[in-house]
C-alpha cells in the first residue's frame, strides 16, 4: 500500500520506463510483464503500434539523449520534462522489420558483454604475466 507522500509510481502492465533525471545515462528499461512499483523518477510508457524493445533501442540512441539533453528542466535536479520524450520524432518501420532489428540489436548486445568479459578475463591474466616476466627480470631470469 503507497501513502500519499510516496515516491513510487504504481505500474500496471508498463510497456517500457524511461529515466526523466540525468537522460545522459541513458535510463530505458524494458520490464516483464505484469504490475510493479518504479520511482517517480522514470516515466512509464504504454507502446502502441510498435515492439516495445524496437522503442526501447531508439531511445538508447544519441539522437535521442541529445533530444532530452536540450528539453532539461528544473535547476537543482535537472529532469527532462514528461511530454518531451513525446514530442521525439521516431521512425516506425513496420513490425516484422522492427523484429529484425531487434534481434540484430540483442545479438550485438550479446557480443559486446562477451567482449568485455574476455577483456576482464584477460586483464587478469597480463597482471599475471607481467608480475612473472617482473621477477624474472629481477632475478637475471630473461
Amino acid at each position: 500500500m503507497m501513502s500519499e507522500t510516496d515516491t513510487r509510481a504504481k505500474l500496471v502492465d508498463p510497456k517500457l520506463l524511461y529515466g526523466k533525471l540525468r537522460p545522459y545515462l541513458n535510463k530505458v528499461y524494458v520490464p516483464s510483464n505484469g504490475e510493479g512499483l518504479c520511482t517517480t523518477e522514470f516515466i512509464p510508457f504504454i507502446v502502441v503500434k510498435a515492439k516495445r524493445e524496437y522503442v526501447a533501442h531508439y531511445l538508447r540512441t544519441n539522437k535521442v539523449v541529445d533530444f532530452a539533453m536540450s528539453n532539461l528542466t528544473g535547476t537543482r535536479q535537472p529532469h527532462v520534462n514528461i511530454h518531451s520524450p513525446l514530442e521525439c520524432p521516431i521512425h516506425l518501420s513496420p513490425i516484422e522489420e522492427q523484429q529484425h532489428i531487434v534481434e540484430y540489436l540483442d545479438q550485438l548486445q550479446k557480443r559486446v558483454e562477451t567482449i568485455k568479459k574476455y577483456q576482464e578475463e584477460s586483464k587478469g591474466e597480463i597482471e599475471v604475466i607481467t608480475q612473472a616476466m617482473f621477477n624474472k627480470a629481477f632475478r637475471g631470469e630473461l
